[in-house]
């Protein structure tokens, strides 16, 4: 799940380095037919926690502009 919040006395460029990276490894947790897994590669489906990191790839989209995530949280609500 990625999560953006600005940090007392943090820089923002810091804060908005981590989002790919997160991003990044929610993807690492996508299965082939949409659902994302926790602790990828190995990790089971959990729907409850799967739709947080769904909420993140949105998020992270936004941030990003990187459509790649978002396309993977509509695949994970095609599942």
């Amino acid at each position: 799940m990625v999560l953006v919040f600005p940090v007392p006395g943090g820089s923002a460029a810091t804060d908005l380095a981590a989002v790919p990276a997160d991003a990044d490894w929610v993807l690492s947790g996508q299965c082939p037919d949409g659902a994302i897994a926790n602790h990828p590669p190995d990790g089971t489906v959990q729907p409850y926690l799967a739709n947080f990191a769904a909420l993140g790839l949105l998020r992270a989209a936004t941030v990003t502009g990187d459509v790649r995530y978002s396309a993977a949280a509509w695949h994970w609500l095609s599942w």
